[in-house]
């Protein structure tokens, strides 16, 4: 038997000459290259290229599982961390308003995330509350409030249509709290500051509220929920 007689894959780079060889058969019969060890060669190498793909695309898959994992236990401790922030400020009686020591629902939230992400989460502009500048960043930084089953650490928007302003226009977006828990029969309940007559303003309390709405001491629609990670 000849040394070219004995079964050897050939290279890809012969596979490749053998195709576009314009003298086919001439190119062929030189180098001993059988039609039988052509073929078991471009499918051993091809069989290759298949199993290279699906190893890739399998470490690729695992890879981007492991990503996910990672990131949802990041979020889990981001999430715990502001209601944990949120918890320990539960029942503080900080000066309710403005001016120095002062607090509302927009700066309690805004204070929580300063300790948790060590940013604030506000767009200082004119004519704009509180709740307006958080609601506005959550948008610029994509994560806008959307009406969904809330989840622990998020923020929670409300809308006070009754409440007006001194030219008699409903306030738009007119509080704001983060949700602490949420309840099997589809509730939630939210720590904040009040703002409400009959409670010593700037109290931080508990509240349940309904996930399609609730009430506090008059109506007070859930606008949605949003969650900043860091």
């Amino acid at each position: 038997m000849k040394s070219s007689d004995k079964f050897h894959i050939y290279s890809p780079l012969t596979l490749y000459r053998v195709v576009t060889s314009a003298a086919r058969t001439r190119f062929c019969r030189e180098r001993f290259i059988s039609p039988q060890r052509y073929f078991a060669s471009l499918a051993i190498w091809l069989a290759t290229i298949e199993f290279v793909i699906s190893t890739g695309l399998s470490y690729w898959s695992q890879h981007q599982e492991q990503e996910k994992k990672i990131q949802a236990n990041v979020e889990f401790s981001q999430r715990y961390a502001l209601v944990f922030e949120a918890e320990r400020w539960y029942r503080f009686h900080p000066k309710y308003g403005s001016g120095k020591d002062a607090i509302d629902c927009s700066g309690l939230v805004s204070e929580i995330y300063k300790t948790c992400a060590q940013h604030d989460i506000r767009i200082i502009k004119d004519g704009w509350n509180g709740v307006k500048q958080i609601y506005e960043w959550c948008e610029a930084h994509g994560c806008p409030a959307s009406f969904r089953r809330p989840i622990p650490g998020d923020i929670v928007f409300f809308d006070e249509a009754h409440v007006t302003g001194r030219d008699g226009t409903p306030k738009d977006l007119s509080h704001i709290g983060i949700v602490e828990s949420v309840l099997p029969d589809n509730s939630f309940v939210a720590i904040h500051a009040t703002t409400t007559s009959d409670l010593k303003r700037g109290c931080i309390i508990r509240s349940r509220y309904e996930w399609g709405g609730g009430q506090n001491n008059g109506s007070e629609e859930v606008r949605g929920f949003a969650f900043v990670g860091w």
